[in-house]
């Protein structure tokens, strides 16, 4: 009987680790309960800078498309694109979801939620968008979903 081979490499399968939102859910609710909220917000700036320094290089160069173009990317990749809402004015961009992949995740493997995780979207935004010339504010966010409204101003 022949023996049937099957040749695959890693680049063959996208790239998706959705455990990455339990980590950091845990990670970050660690911080806050042994160093405080300062320490969390320095974790996320830190770490905005360092894993989204290219990204930052081409907010500065281009606005805010390259910023529009990953979460499109990272949202689809996570099954959610129809839950991110783009507008895009002179003024800068607002940015809607519906649910936040991340907190949907955490909730399907039952686990609980940190208070402290609207900050992964919140001081990472913030980082992205003052490291690039722009003001952030989030505008509202339910805890239950991580619905959330995002704005983004030339600053």
């Amino acid at each position: 009987m022949a023996k049937l081979v099957m040749e695959r490499k890693a680049t063959d399968n996208p790239y998706f680790h959705r455990e990455f939102h339990n980590h950091i859910n845990v990670g970050i609710d660690y911080l806050y309960k042994k160093y405080g909220p300062e320490k969390v917000v320095d974790y996320l700036e830190t770490f905005t800078r360092h894993f989204y320094g290219p990204l930052i290089e081409r907010m500065k160069a281009e606005g805010l498309s390259p910023f529009r173009e990953h979460l499109e990317k990272i949202y689809e990749i996570e099954g959610a694109l129809g839950d991110l809402h783009i507008e895009e004015s002179e003024e800068g961009m607002k940015v809607s979801v519906d649910r936040c992949p991340g907190v949907t995740y955490i909730h399907e493997t039952g686990h609980t939620v940190s208070e402290v995780y609207p900050e992964t979207s919140r001081v990472v935004y913030k980082t992205l968008a003052e490291d690039t010339g722009f003001t952030y504010e989030m505008r509202s966010y339910d805890e239950e979903t991580g619905k959330a409204v995002h704005l983004f101003r030339k600053g």
